[in-house]
């Protein structure tokens, strides 16, 4: 069998090469319950909710797995329906699971200190001497780190301000690596 281009653990393959099939041959009023399940099960499993999503998503716009295809159009929409609604209860991350660090606690008492009503350039100064530092495991997309950033923060400012001093050449190394000295200096 010829494995697509994207790349999850082979038991979710597996698992999801199964759900396409019973897929295929049940209704829709079973669909939700039987796409529920498939979640539940992977989540109990230790893989992450964001994770599970992202991969069906990806599925269901191939339409394929594993050489077993869906091309009831009906049945994809409703798929996608069933996504985006799990999308929107989506369980934020905390902050301190992207943390790399052994002392993630006192790593975050020093992030508190440096972003505690503070905006846009603080926190990217600090989101890239992190990563920097690879201290900080990045989501997929920034939108889920700085929901989680807002949980752990409060109000971080707009997305857009941040982005903008994301951007190549918007920080200086120097900015950078001050930010980098501040928090390696409070960790020893």
């Amino acid at each position: 069998m010829e494995v697509n281009n994207f790349s999850m653990p082979n038991e979710i393959y597996n698992e999801m090469y199964f759900l396409f099939l019973n897929i295929k041959n049940i209704s829709n009023d079973d669909l939700n319950n039987t796409l529920d399940s498939f979640l539940k099960e992977n989540i109990n499993d230790g893989i992450s909710q964001e994770y599970i999503l992202n991969t069906l998503r990806d599925a269901f716009e191939r339409g394929e797995v594993m050489g077993v295809t869906i091309t009831d159009t009906v049945t994809l929409r409703h798929c996608n329906e069933w996504l985006k609604k799990q999308a929107t209860k989506l369980e934020p991350e905390l902050f301190i699971n992207y943390l790399r660090h052994p002392k993630k606690e006192k790593l975050l008492k020093i992030l508190h200190e440096l972003l505690d009503n503070k905006k846009g350039k603080i926190y990217a100064r600090t989101i890239l001497a992190l990563q920097k530092s690879d201290f900080l495991k990045m989501p997929e997309r920034r939108a889920i780190l700085y929901r989680a950033m807002q949980i752990e923060f409060g109000d971080i400012g707009n997305h857009k301000g941040i982005n903008t001093f994301l951007a190549p050449n918007a920080l200086t190394d120097l900015e950078i690596n001050e930010t980098i000295r501040l928090i390696n200096k409070e960790l020893l």
